[in-house]
């Protein structure tokens, strides 16, 4: 929870909101088929915003939440290698 609460502090420095849940919500990514599986923290929910995602149901991209996801991403990234947010105090090994 910690990395997910820094990225949304990051997120909201944009101006934006980005949800968070303790719990597994399922979904079609790796991670989340990781995140049934495991005990382990999994971290997702960093993909595009659109609709329709891997269906036959007019998948689309909103381009406006390219930008922004890649931006938090390679924040995140950087600030751990910081050492702002060490990996250990967000639970990987």
């Amino acid at each position: 929870m910690a990395l997910a609460k820094h990225a949304q502090s990051i997120y909201n420095e944009m101006g934006r909101k980005l949800g968070a849940d303790a719990k597994v919500a399922g979904g079609g990514t790796d991670a989340a088929f990781a995140g049934l599986k495991t005990k382990a923290a999994v971290l997702e929910r960093f993909g595009l915003q659109g609709f329709g995602a891997h269906s036959a149901d007019a998948e689309y991209v909103l381009t406006g939440s390219i930008e922004p996801r890649l931006y938090l991403v390679s924040r995140l990234v950087m600030d751990i290698s910081r050492g702002k947010l060490p990996i250990a105090a967000a639970g990987g090994q």
